[in-house]
């Protein structure tokens, strides 16, 4: 798995209109840039902060996150009461189910 990269700003605008303005996010260093004018971001690591929504990029690991959880996070997620809500390349975003923080237009 790759540790570097960086985003095309189309493929990094994309998933992140996905989450409502005012939702508290846990976002990856390259997408949280494009959430902080109009979310509460927390940054992706080791330890999930339990945010409503989640923002990352599944193809590279970039600090402060583990290889290890890297690969656990999504699973992880899924089993905690969060769904998918985006995907697209390695770029996901996630939702829990029932949390305060609103849901995108379109997503369940």
């Amino acid at each position: 798995m790759p540790t570097m990269g960086a985003l095309g700003l189309d493929t990094a605008l994309a998933p992140t209109a996905v989450v409502p303005n005012g939702a508290t996010v846990e976002a990856s260093n390259e997408l949280a840039p494009h959430l902080v004018d109009r979310t509460k971001v927390m940054l992706l690591d080791a330890t999930p902060h339990d945010a409503p929504w989640v923002v990352f990029d599944t193809g590279y690991i970039e600090f402060p996150m583990t290889e290890q959880a890297q690969q656990t996070r999504s699973s992880w997620l899924l089993s905690h009461g969060y769904q998918q809500v985006f995907s697209r390349d390695s770029i996901v975003v996630y939702h829990r189910v029932g949390a305060a923080g609103g849901t995108a237009e379109g997503a369940p």
